[in-house]
């Protein structure tokens, strides 16, 4: 066992190195739970947001399984285009990120990045082709987004501005 000595005036304190990690580890997750959104967007709130900033908004919710509530798609600019559905669970919605990530892990090659704090789940994807595509999860609501990689940063400022990165 490895012992980190606290020097104090004349004492010591014997600190067991594996105490101080699990510190700074428990400090780490709750700054990360902190700055990462753990709360979806609403709906109406959405279609609000992309309206303001000059984005065209297509609700696709009368096309929707069972399950899902409400469904979009948000037009930024030619071949980027962000999808939104909100499911009537979080079940719902941990299933259809999970069949969208594994289509994506089904592709060769890329780099992979997964982001899991609390109810907030991100996973994206640099593709061999040179695409971008990305997962959200936080609650019962899922975003997706598969664009040319020259664009990851329009997508990322969009869902900064809805709460969603």
């Amino acid at each position: 066992m490895v012992n980190v000595y606290l020097i104090y005036g004349r004492k010591r304190f014997v600190i067991p190195f594996f105490l101080i990690i699990l510190i700074i580890l428990s400090i780490g997750y709750v700054i990360l739970k902190n700055i990462t959104p753990q709360s979806p967007m609403e709906f109406a709130e959405l279609k609000r947001i992309a309206e303001m900033n000059g984005y065209e908004w297509i609700d696709t919710s009368e096309a929707k399984d069972n399950f899902i509530l409400h469904s979009g798609k948000v037009y930024i600019d030619d071949g980027i285009n962000i999808e939104y559905a909100e499911t009537d669970s979080t079940e719902h919605a941990r299933m259809l990120r999970e069949n969208m990530e594994e289509k994506i892990r089904e592709q060769t090659g890329g780099k992979n990045y997964t982001l899991s704090v609390g109810r907030y789940y991100k996973y994206s994807r640099r593709n061999k082709d040179d695409t971008y595509e990305l997962v959200i999860q936080i609650d019962n609501t899922y975003v997706f987004a598969k664009v040319p990689y020259e664009h990851k940063k329009t997508v990322l400022s969009f869902l900064r501005k809805i709460n969603y990165v």
